[in-house]
């Protein structure tokens, strides 16, 4: 067939015009509105010349399209009804032919996220956003499980501070909640599952496993990222950037290597921890940029309440409410205390914010690989603030994971964009 039927992205540009898109003419003079944007009566003969017979269903006036072309009709809403409705059929086929356009390139190329029309600046900038708030929750956190030791009652807190900050942002910007389907809503409420399973399995396993072999599987990240936009969307990387995930993994096994132990029940549920992961952050990632396209903030504004709830109950169910009574009793929420608990709290709300954002701009493949970097930059930061010491193999890591992350920088994050 002619052009009409190929996946040209320019072509679809061309014709997608929102003043094109009525629903009805009302006379032929907002006919004439689609030569002004390019759609002239040229186009439409070559148009209607390749339609398939069985789309071939209307009758179109040519001798008018012919003084339209040529300048002599009239501008006037005394047309007959007989040619607006053959441009009403004409504008209603040329709409299926722009959609069937637009379904064959997204067909045609699986690998091209959102991520790729982003510049790499913003890439960076959100990538190194992101890293900072990480390491400083984390140093938070640390700081916090020195004096109370909470998980699940933290993060239910961390949730809720989520939650409050983006409703104040919404609000603060007047936006309103999207109208979602009853099965958009059922996808919300599931999302916000996964991610607190995600964090049960995580602290379940370490329990069963040793803290080096934790991290070692944890590394695995983003290749499972990668076998999963493989093996579910089809979508594939290239070489280069696929290459370069061998030495970020290697480099944080080098980082992390120590005495490994495990139990068989603790490698099945680290690895479904790893699995669960990587699942999560696509998940967000299809959130952000499918059909719905919700704002981050819109995002967190929906899940944290149910999140902030799921770890409430489970923290209640662990007892934790126990060690909160006994810090009370004791007297040991100081002035300190609570101001740290506090701004630990915002940093939880920024990153979160920041890592959806990372999601939707940088990719969901980059922010796992901002897992590795994290790591080591979380023994840097060690060796700095701290005078911790490492051996020749985890300098090693640390060395290779940094030149590996530096190489998916260069040959992904740049990819298209």
């Amino acid at each position: 067939m002619s052009n009409v039927t190929q996946a040209n992205p320019a072509s679809i540009t061309q014709y997608l015009n929102p003043r094109v898109h009525s629903t009805s003419l009302h006379s032929l003079s907002d006919y004439l509105l689609l030569c002004e944007v390019g759609l002239r009566p040229h186009h439409l003969h070559n148009r209607i010349a390749v339609m398939e017979p069985a789309e071939e269903k209307i009758a179109l006036d040519t001798h008018s399209l012919e003084l339209l072309e040529d300048g002599k009709f009239e501008k006037s809403r005394d047309s007959s009804s007989t040619e607006r409705s053959s441009l009403e059929s004409l504008l209603a086929i040329e709409d299926k032919r722009l959609l069937l356009d637009a379904e064959t390139v997204q067909q045609a190329d699986k690998n091209i996220g959102y991520e790729h029309v982003v510049s790499t600046h913003i890439k960076l900038v959100l990538l190194a956003l992101y890293l900072i708030l990480n390491l400083a929750l984390t140093l938070s956190t640390k700081a916090i499980f020195q004096h109370l030791k909470a998980p699940w009652l933290l993060t239910a807190l961390h949730s809720t501070f989520a939650a409050v900050g983006c409703n104040v942002v919404m609000k603060w910007r007047g936006q309103t909640f999207t109208q979602l389907s009853r099965r958009d809503n059922l996808i919300i409420v599931a999302f916000s599952t996964l991610f607190t399973v995600n964090i049960a399995v995580s602290n379940v396993s370490l329990s069963m496993v040793s803290v080096p072999f934790h991290q070692t599987v944890r590394a695995a990240g983003p290749v499972v990222t990668v076998l999963l936009y493989r093996v579910i969307f089809g979508r594939k990387y290239s070489f280069w950037t696929q290459l370069s995930l061998i030495p970020l993994v290697l480099g944080v096994v080098m980082l992390t290597y120590g005495n490994y132990s495990f139990t068989t029940a603790g490698f099945v549920l680290t690895f479904l921890g790893v699995l669960l992961a990587s699942t999560k952050t696509i998940t967000t990632n299809k959130i952000l940029t499918g059909s719905r396209a919700l704002s981050p903030i819109e995002v967190l504004a929906r899940m944290s309440p149910l999140a902030a709830v799921q770890s409430l109950v489970l923290g209640l169910v662990d007892g934790e409410q126990h060690t909160i009574l006994s810090k009370a009793s004791e007297g040991g929420f100081t002035c300190d205390i609570i101001v740290l608990v506090a701004v630990n709290g915002i940093l939880a709300l920024l990153l979160n914010i920041s890592s959806l954002y990372v999601n939707k701009f940088a990719g969901a493949l980059a922010q796992t690989v901002s897992g590795n970097v994290k790591q080591c930059l979380t023994i840097l930061l060690a060796i700095v603030l701290f005078d911790s010491h490492i051996g020749l193999l985890e300098g090693l890591g640390m060395t290779t994971t940094l030149i590996a992350a530096a190489l998916f920088s260069f040959v992904e994050l740049r990819a298209r964009a």
